[in-house]
């Protein structure tokens, strides 16, 4: 392939846009989770207590999507050190995923590596913002 070419798929490939982001809790008494899937089109949240689940499905307001987006560098999420699961032990389990294409950047209890997370804080802030918010409407 010539240089030319190899050029312009390594820039294609750096310009695939981020297509979904998930941050899940699972485990501790009882079995409970929290689902979050954001894309740029919808809000899909989905909590389960005490063997009750229940589901808000939104649109994205663009300003959250482009916030989440513009928040998080895929490096940084990539360097942080995913840690063993609690949720055997009645712990509960973080689980954060983006999306860009067909990679998935995903780290599990990365708040244990309090060292590279804290880079990720503008980007968790967000997601946390969003939690908290759903889980209030739920309710």
């Amino acid at each position: 392939m010539p240089t030319e070419q190899k050029n312009l798929v390594l820039q294609n490939a750096q310009n695939v846009a981020i297509t979904k982001i998930s941050y899940s809790t699972t485990g501790g008494r009882g079995g409970n989770y929290v689902n979050l899937d954001i894309t740029s089109m919808s809000i899909l949240y989905v909590q389960a207590h005490n063997g009750v689940e229940k589901t808000i499905k939104e649109k994205t307001p663009r300003n959250l999507w482009q916030s989440l987006t513009r928040s998080i560098n895929l490096k940084d999420l990539d360097k942080i050190k995913s840690n063993p699961g609690h949720a055997l032990y009645d712990g509960t389990d973080v689980t954060i995923t983006v999306e860009k294409g067909r990679e998935k950047h995903s780290v599990v209890n990365g708040s244990e590596d309090a060292v590279n997370y804290k880079k990720i804080k503008a980007f968790t802030d967000i997601l946390e913002v969003q939690l908290s918010r759903l889980d209030k409407k739920i309710r």
